[in-house]
This record gives structure tokens, C-alpha cells and sequence, in this order.
């Protein structure tokens, strides 16, 4: 198992009352999974997100990695973990103006002081996710699909366990919606565990186990089953 969630509950204060975001949560991620949650803005997808990539702590329960708590780690070796088991591609663009897409890509690379050199395969990654020959552009040249490749090809730099992807598709017209997807079930395919968040019904349709997050709650749907959310 890649990264084993276990029990996850987060809790917020609004003025008196409290909510949970995140309602006692238990998720698998196995090579080889393409997991899709649905669920309205506001129902905790996010939340639980940020969770798994360490940036939000829970207020109960544990994610474990390699069997230990991540919890329980140093800020540092956290980012580490973020940085090396998990490929985390956030919501929105997220590619730095000043670096070119092959820079992009291999920014991951270096964050821990690598001092190997990653252009080679930064440039295969970006031939797998069909943008190699625009690897010498700047993000402001490229359309919102393309830096959607960017950022899949900059997640897997590190040779991940899992991808952590949040709306990967939000924003993208529906032909380059179901290439974004094509391309996320290829790298769970290949033997990475591929967790996503969507409010998009269609993303269903790639996914290998699916889930509805309403209020907090995770609930696994059949496959047979109809979302409604």
C-alpha cells in the first residue's frame, strides 16, 4: 500500500460551534488505483487533500507512509515525504513565470539540494504527457491543458508512490477534460496510486473506485451506482 489513511477527522470552530471538514475518513491508496471523489465545493475534498499531503494537520487520526504516522515527523521530513513519496498537483495553475516548462518539470528535483542532473528526464515526462515541444516556452504561452501536463509530468519527477491531484480539470473545456483524465488513469496504469478530487460526474467513467464526499463523510460507490451531488 502506498499511503494508508486511517480514521481522519478534522474539526473547525465558526465562532461557538464546531464542524467537521473531514469526518472520520479511512482511504487506501494501492498501485495501480485511479480513486475519484466527488463532491460539492465546500463538502471537505480539499481538506482531506491537504491532509494527506501533510499541509493540514488532522485533528484526529493518522496517514501513514511506509507504515509510520507522518504526523509524527519533523516540518522538514514532512516535505521531504511531500516532496518524494507524494506527486501533489494543487488546484489552479501553479508553474512559475520564470522558469520555462522543462524548468518547471524539474523544480521538484532540486527542492531537497539534488544536485544530479534531472533535464533528461524532465524532457521524458514531458514526451509522455505529449508536450516535449514545448519544453523551451513559458507558462504564459501555453493553454490551460498544456499547463495541466506540466504539472502532471512536474508530480512525477520524483518517481512518486501516489498523485495527489485537486480539480484537475476545473477549468479545461470537455475535450481536454477527457485527455487530462486519459492521462491520469495511464499513470495509475503504470503502477502509481493516483488520488483525485472533482466536482466533474464524467471523471467517474476513469476511475478504478469512486467516492462521494458530502458533509465530511466518505462513502465508496458501486460501480453500477448513480452520483447525485
Amino acid at each position: 500500500m502506498a499511503i494508508a489513511v486511517k480514521n481522519i477527522t478534522k474539526e473547525y470552530k465558526r465562532g461557538k460551534r464546531s464542524f467537521k471538514a473531514v469526518d472520520d475518513v479511512s482511504l487506501g491508496l494501492h498501485p495501480g488505483d485511479f480513486i475519484v471523489i466527488i463532491g460539492k465545493s465546500g463538502s471537505g475534498k480539499s481538506t482531506l487533500l491537504n491532509i494527506i499531503a501533510g499541509l493540514t494537520y488532522p485533528t484526529d487520526g493518522r496517514v501513514e507512509a511506509d507504515e509510520s504516522n507522518i504526523f509524527t515527523l519533523t516540518d522538514k521530513q514532512i516535505s521531504r515525504y511531500r516532496n518524494q513519496t507524494i506527486g501533489y498537483i494543487p488546484q489552479g495553475h501553479s508553474t512559475l513565470a520564470d522558469l520555462n516548462v522543462v524548468d518547471n518539470v524539474r523544480l521538484p528535483f532540486h527542492l531537497n539540494g539534488e544536485k544530479r542532473i534531472s533535464a533528461d528526464k524532465a524532457e521524458e515526462l514531458l514526451t509522455r504527457v505529449g508536450i516535449h515541444a514545448l519544453a523551451k516556452n513559458f507558462p504564459k504561452h501555453l493553454s490551460g491543458g498544456e499547463l495541466k501536463r506540466v504539472a502532471i509530468a512536474r508530480a512525477l519527477i520524483n518517481d512518486p508512490e501516489a498523485i495527489i491531484a485537486d480539480e484537475p480539470t476545473s477549468d479545461l473545456d470537455k475535450q481536454t477534460t477527457a485527455e487530462v483524465l486519459t492521462l491520469l488513469r495511464s499513470v495509475a496504469e503504470g503502477g502509481k496510486a493516483v488520488l483525485m478530487v472533482t466536482h466533474d460526474l464524467d471523471a467517474v467513467k476513469y476511475a478504478t473506485r469512486s467516492f462521494v464526499m458530502e458533509s465530511g463523510v466518505l462513502t465508496e460507490q458501486k460501480k453500477e451506482a448513480v452520483l447525485y451531488v
